[in-house]
């Protein structure tokens, strides 16, 4: 189980639950795009950690440098679950 999952928007991370975050998302299937062709830009950046260590992070459309989309959509799953988190922003 990871220790503790950021979520990035703007520069700003913010500690999620582990648990609660990876739950939302578990059955979110990555079907690749057609399209491999480079991209700028994200709306959330999510990295997971374990023991203080990165042991994996991927973009709302981007795993590993291949580019996805998701079903269901994965942004309003991760833009409620920011959007609801308790305490100030860091």
């Amino acid at each position: 189980m990871f220790s503790s999952i950021l979520l990035a928007l703007n520069q700003t991370c913010h500690p999620l639950y582990s648990t609660k975050f990876l739950s939302k998302i578990k059955e979110i299937k990555f079907i690749p795009e057609e399209n491999q062709e480079p991209r700028n830009g994200f709306r959330y950046s999510i990295a997971l950690f374990q023991e203080g260590e990165l042991t994996f992070s991927f973009t709302l459309t981007e795993v590993n440098g291949h580019y996805y989309y998701t079903e269901p959509d994965l942004f309003p799953i991760v833009d409620n679950f920011y959007k609801t988190l308790d305490g100030p922003e860091e």
